[in-house]
């Protein structure tokens, strides 16, 4: 797992450091220059490169200021680009600027509105030092049509800390912002960097600590984390253990026509390891669903079987074609009434709405749209704060929330956690039904209800990650992760 920040707690860090005297923010802003310099050196190799290097009038300009006086040392063609120099009471960005006039005779400089779409497609790269982490607002002025003709433009573009319009702590995107090749990000990974369509500007991102001398998240006492694959590790089964023991799983939907949800969701929650799965279905969908899938019992709506499956269950998947009839309602209301862990998705959740409740032993996995009407508020408004909006929904509804989507989140009330995993090829029907699954099963065999989330949106991922990586992401369907997840499941035993 990867640590991650938000803007208050980098500017606690340089404050930190400075005040230990381990140096002073102009030796950080030089650090930072010469961490891009060395990154644009590797990256793009030795010969003279022709580089565009816009620069803001704060520190993330002074950035910009000392790279380009490294590009001009080393013989590259720099052109410069500024609206107006930092004042001098913007310290050290005002250092920097003076520290590359020393040799700014060797480069060009151009002023904003002289850039052209034509005049950037000649740079061999452009580099973007106009806005850093403390930007809270749309940008104004010459820059918003500027950034729109770089994104227009062919060359590639490193963006130093993070893409200009891009919010740090959210992921929001302003008005206008840079779509970055590359984001080289300073001291740690920024929150803001990996959920929601962030993803989308941020490209390739590098983290460079500026060899600060101590363990950045050891010092700012993060509770955020980005989790990779390389972090799913489960424990490996007793040698004793028996189907009554890995988990006794209750998926309660499947109305007409709707069967195919649940049918995905019971599906997954075999492949991932639950010992026993019975469907509890509408009685016109038990014929298909019990003859589709030998290895899970089907029941339907007589009252006594009822009883007896709740009381049976350990663990609880309710919602993915569970309807918003009658029928839907009333098997709602049951679950929620249970007081056992349970998962909560797709109608499950416009059924919460209509009836919002607290339960501590609940996870929900709502996409933005569903998240939306928890909070009766916009689609839009969600995707504004992604992070936001996971913290309201888990005020309002205790348990943990998994709010899915690009960098899904997984909060409880005190850890966040990011899946850096996944791929486009998941927006697709039934990918929350099989998700719904695997957590379900995973609680059942006993992870806690944030490590079942966090854990079974890391294992869906990864498998919806190979499934790409096999056959491509056009084209594929929620079923075709079934061998990814069993394979995965089992390949990380730890």
């Amino acid at each position: 797992m990867e640590p991650l920040f938000n803007t208050k707690q980098i500017i606690d860090l340089e404050n930190l450091w400075v005040s230990n005297k381990q140096g002073t923010l102009s030796d950080l802003m030089e650090r930072a220059g010469r961490a891009a310099f060395d990154f644009i050196e590797r990256q793009y190799g030795n010969h003279p490169l022709n580089v565009l290097v816009l620069c803001g009038q704060g520190n993330n300009g002074g950035d910009g200021y000392v790279l380009a006086r490294w590009l001009v040392k080393a013989g590259h063609k720099v052109t410069l680009c500024y609206s107006r120099p930092p004042c001098q009471q913007a310290q050290p960005a005002y250092w920097a600027y003076q520290q590359w006039l020393n040799v700014s005779s060797q480069s060009h400089y151009t002023g904003l509105t002289e850039c052209e779409v034509s005049d950037l497609n000649q740079f061999e790269l452009i580099v973007d030092a106009l806005f850093g982490i403390g930007l809270n607002r749309d940008i104004a002025g010459d820059v918003g049509p500027l950034i729109e003709k770089i994104n227009e433009a062919t060359p590639p573009v490193l963006s130093l800390d993070i893409p200009s319009g891009v919010c740090a702590d959210s992921g929001r995107i302003y008005q206008h912002a840079i779509a970055a090749t590359h984001t080289l990000t300073f001291l740690g990974r920024k929150v803001g960097l990996f959920t929601g369509q962030a993803k989308t500007f941020c490209g390739q991102i590098i983290c460079c600590d500026l060899n600060l001398g101590h363990d950045v998240d050891k010092v700012l006492n993060t509770s955020s984390y980005l989790i990779a694959q390389e972090d799913l590790v489960f424990k490996a089964p007793a040698l004793d253990i028996h189907k009554g023991r890995n988990g006794k799983l209750l998926c309660v939907g499947g109305l007409v026509a709707m069967s195919g949800a649940i049918d995905l969701t019971s599906r997954a929650a075999l492949r991932t390891g639950a010992g026993l799965v019975c469907v509890h279905t509408h009685k016109e969908s038990r014929g298909e669903l019990a003859h589709a899938y030998p290895e899970r019992m089907v029941s339907s709506d007589e009252q006594i079987l009822v009883t007896q499956r709740f009381s049976w269950a350990d663990v609880l998947a309710c919602g993915p074609g569970l309807g918003r009839t009658e029928w839907g309602e009333q098997l709602y209301l049951k679950c929620a009434a249970v007081n056992k862990p349970k998962v909560v998705d797709a109608d499950g959740l416009y059924w919460l709405a209509r009836y919002p409740q607290k339960d501590a032993q609940r996870i929900i996995t709502p996409h933005s749209g569903e998240a939306a009407r928890l909070l009766n508020c916009t689609v839009a408004e969600v995707e504004k704060d992604r992070v936001k909006a996971t913290r309201r929904l888990q005020e309002i509804y205790c348990g943990v929330v998994v709010l899915k989507g690009p960098g899904t989140l997984i909060y409880d009330g005190q850890r966040s956690y990011f899946c850096q995993a996944g791929n486009p090829g998941m927006a697709t029907g039934g990918m929350g039904d099989v998700l719904t699954g695997v957590i379900a099963a995973l609680l059942g065999q006993g992870e806690t209800l944030f490590d079942a989330a966090w854990r079974g949106v890391l294992l869906h991922s990864c498998a919806a990650d190979s499934e790409a990586l096999e056959h491509g992401m056009v084209g594929m369907c929620a079923h075709d992760l079934m061998p990814h997840i069993r394979r995965l499941r089992n390949h990380y035993f730890s």
